[in-house]
């Protein structure tokens, strides 16, 4: 039997800790021991947040560059696959020219640990209105500490439409 139980702030956490002090059954340590963790992780800054999602937007532009065999240079702005910075409106990744023709998708890179599916496709969707109608579809990076390497999320559809290219 799990519990899942939630806290909003430090007193809390403090408060329950109280409670626990008096039980000395072996869950009720585990518990302590959990809490007195958590009371000392602090939480991680906005911009470390914002550095995490950088390194993986700029570890996708790399390897889109070498699939399709051009130089990344995120200093160009021009550059046919370029990161886009922090806080801008639009795709993570800016793609032009032949990269965009033969790679037409609205890239969505997420580099969180706790994850809203349904969130991150609404905003990855949201460029497909937006920007033109230039995109056919989305696409979704996703990276948390426990993975080793990013996954990539995509409509089922559009996986089909690309498997069936490659068997015809």
């Amino acid at each position: 039997m799990s519990y899942t139980i939630t806290f909003s702030n430090k007193k809390q956490i403090k408060e329950t800790l109280e409670v626990l002090q008096d039980i000395t059954d072996k869950k009720a340590n585990y518990i302590t021991k959990k809490l007195k963790k958590l009371l000392n992780k602090s939480p991680i800054k906005v911009s470390s947040r914002k550095q995490k999602g950088r390194n993986l937007q700029q570890y996708i532009c790399k390897k889109l560059a070498d699939i399709f065999n051009i130089k990344y240079d995120q200093q160009n702005d021009l550059c046919n696959i370029h990161s886009r910075e922090m806080g801008q409106p639009g795709t993570d990744i800016i793609l032009r020219g032949d990269v965009f023709n033969k790679f037409p998708y609205a890239i969505e890179c997420k580099n969180v640990e706790k994850i809203s599916i349904n969130k991150m496709i609404k905003q990855a969707e949201k460029h497909l209105e937006g920007e033109n109608n230039l995109y056919k579809n989305w696409l979704i990076f996703y990276k948390n500490n426990k993975l080793h390497y990013p996954i990539v999320i995509l409509d089922i559809f559009e996986f089909f439409k690309i498997y069936t290219k490659k068997e015809n």
